[in-house]
């Protein structure tokens, strides 16, 4: 992973936060755990092999049980993390490993122009 990703997936975690908008987030161990889980996932999903991508998409995106728990268990709102995650999908950010099969971007793969 590059630093522009690393650096896109922190902003995305770091606005996905439940905490107010004046209020400070406490680091609590569990958060930051939990938080480690988003985030191997997030990266599996943008540059993992397909198989360990498409999974970590379907939960990322789709799963309305676990995921729920986990951003919860890590301070984050789920739809909020959805919602900048999707953003991400569609403009492309970091997923430069994915084949165009399995992008919803409707762009060509990289390095393929």
């Amino acid at each position: 992973m590059d630093c522009g990703t690393g650096l896109a997936l922190l902003t995305v975690i770091s606005k996905s936060t439940t905490r107010g908008k004046d209020e400070t987030m406490k680091v609590v161990p569990e958060h930051r755990l939990w938080s480690a889980v988003i985030l191997t996932t997030v990266q599996e999903w943008l540059s993992g092999p397909l198989r360990l991508s498409r999974r970590a998409e379907q939960y990322l995106f789709h799963d309305e049980k676990d995921f729920v728990m986990v951003c919860q268990s890590a301070g984050m709102d789920p739809g909020r993390l959805r919602g900048q995650l999707g953003r991400m999908r569609r403009n492309g950010t970091g997923l430069s490993n994915q084949p165009a099969s399995h992008s919803t971007l409707g762009s060509a793969p990289r390095g393929s122009s």
